[in-house]
């Protein structure tokens, strides 16, 4: 069963409106230069729905921050409805016209998540996931050639479509709070995914080792992040699948000798 859905316009709309209307709780992503910023607000009802929508202002980050937008600029949108988690990116055309609101331009496209692939997964049994990260900074290191000395290498320990754990072996620490790229094959011949993350936390596992977690941003903001998000669905739901069926099969049963 496919984990994304596109959603046809005209449900699209109604799903939007019925959100609108009953000011529905969302996130909402923006990029400062270098650095993602998440937000928790709300939409709020507009008399000119399919045109625009309202979200509510100021944007205050997690830190207590006010971020400030500006016409044009591209921000990501998700918000729960049901057991899927809905989500689109959102052009912003005025902060002036409407008192304590942004304004954006209606979604062209709305994709529908199965909230399921949120929940973390392990790799199948016996197999080591290698991860790799290293941090986004002004010198615009791309994923093809980060600086070798700033690399952090660990195995997987779990991911989701949300974020991701590693269990650190070699390289520097990454700083708590600062994002970085983390970049993964989900099996041997793959191609790697390569996701911008915020570090969340380190803390010891339990095998006694430090295991560093890592939240995923910005992917709702753009389409080839929307693309990326796809595909991470599709690696949560393989890994998933793969547990379940083992979990399935008997235990062989050692035969008593005489």
């Amino acid at each position: 069963m496919e984990r994304m859905q596109y959603i046809e316009p005209a449900r699209r709309d109604q799903i939007l409106i019925e959100a609108s209307e009953k000011a529905v709780p969302i996130v909402v992503t923006t990029r400062s230069g270098i650095n993602w910023t998440t937000h928790k607000t709300h939409l709020l009802a507009s008399a000119d729905f399919r045109q625009h929508l309202l979200i509510a202002a100021p944007l205050t980050s997690e830190r207590g921050e006010v971020t400030t937008v500006t016409t044009g600029e591209q921000m990501g949108v998700s918000f729960r409805r049901g057991h899927k988690k809905c989500m689109f990116g959102a052009v912003v055309e005025t902060t002036q016209d409407y008192p304590e609101s942004i304004v954006v331009g209606w979604p062209e496209q709305l994709q529908e998540l199965q909230r399921r692939v949120y929940h973390r997964s392990t790799p199948p049994r016996g197999t080591t996931i290698e991860v790799q990260c290293w941090p986004v900074d002004a010198s615009a290191q791309t994923a093809s050639s980060p600086d070798p000395g700033r690399v952090t290498h660990g195995t997987l320990i779990d991911v989701s479509v949300g974020g991701v754990r590693i269990r650190p072996h070699s390289g520097p620490a990454p700083v708590i709070g600062h994002t970085v790229l983390c970049q993964f094959a989900h099996k041997r011949g793959a191609p790697p995914i390569t996701v911008d993350a915020t570090v969340r936390h380190c803390e010891e596992d339990s095998r006694g080792g430090n295991a560093i977690g890592m939240q995923f941003v910005g992917m709702e903001a753009t389409p080839s992040g929307r693309k990326r998000l796809v595909r991470l669905a599709k690696i949560v739901s393989e890994y998933q699948r793969s547990n379940y069926n083992a979990s399935r099969r008997p235990q062989q049963r050692m035969t008593p000798t005489a």
